[in-house]
């Protein structure tokens, strides 16, 4: 009897053994994804690039203040990480390498163009992510080398004449850019006419513009000779169920309107 309680007893303390190391072993899991310790301990992972990361703000050694900075320094590859601890980043910055560039929380990692050009000038390959983007002539200025490039999971608010203007050219595609799961709102500074809002493609062949929330902008979108472009799945502005149509425009002299059509309009914001 005496032998039987003693493995009776020596079971139920191996159970409670396994369960704290299994609470012990959550929590630590947990503790790994907390914004916080990624902050103090500079632990931001990325497997989409293979390069260095560089962080922007935040209380680590080394760490850039403006984004500029690092992006001067970074390498085809490396990976740019922005706290938002130094938000606003009074900035308009340029970008040609091929990069990723990632905010910590689109709500509270700004970059503020102060009105003087666009906020970000891109024409390099990158993956741009998690950041507010306004107050500038353009959110974004995009041209023709940035193809490959994706832009997603921003909020883009506030620009005066464009948030997003996508620059192809006659003789480069500016296919494989994609645009995707972006929040664009209030923009366009000037009357609600064709010059300003959401996003502007110019000369372009190939863009994905997929999954945006389009919110009370100007014009929500345009275009200037630009075919065999991809919408779908946007939210403009309201559910709608039947196709929602995208004026462009073909010549000027004279004027030859066209039309493109996000056939998939979502029913609500993404």
């Amino acid at each position: 009897m005496e032998t039987a309680l003693f493995r009776k007893v020596l079971v139920c303390v191996i159970l409670l053994l396994l369960v704290g190391i299994t609470t012990v072993s959550a929590t630590q899991s947990q503790s790994l994804k907390n914004p916080m310790n990624l902050k103090k301990e500079n632990s931001y992972k990325t497997s989409n690039n293979p390069g260095n990361i560089l962080y922007v703000g935040g209380s680590g050694p080394d760490n850039y203040t403006t984004i500029q900075e690092a992006i001067d320094i970074a390498l085809d590859g490396d990976t740019i990480f922005v706290y938002d601890d130094l938000a606003p980043y009074n900035e308009n910055i340029q970008i040609s390498n091929s990069i990723d560039l990632i905010g910590e929380n689109k709500d509270t990692t700004i970059i503020d163009g102060n009105n003087l050009s666009a906020v970000v000038t891109l024409s390099g390959e990158c993956d741009i992510q998690q950041f507010t983007i306004t107050n500038g002539t353009e959110g974004f200025k995009i041209d023709y080398k940035s193809s490959n490039s994706t832009i997603h999971d921003n909020i883009i608010s506030n620009n005066y004449n464009w948030g997003i203007t996508i620059y192809g050219s006659l003789t480069q595609t500016t296919s494989g850019i994609v645009i995707r799961k972006n929040t664009f709102k209030d923009n366009g500074g000037g009357p609600k006419n064709v010059t300003n809002g959401g996003i502007f493609l110019s000369l372009c062949s190939g863009v994905k513009i997929t999954k945006n929330n389009f919110m009370n902008n100007n014009w929500n979108a345009f275009f200037f000779k630009s075919l065999f472009n991809i919408w779908l799945f946007n939210y403009w502005d309201r559910p709608r169920i039947f196709p929602y149509l995208i004026l462009g425009l073909q010549t000027i002299i004279p004027p030859i309107f066209w039309l493109n059509f996000d056939l998939r309009p979502s029913l609500a914001p993404n």
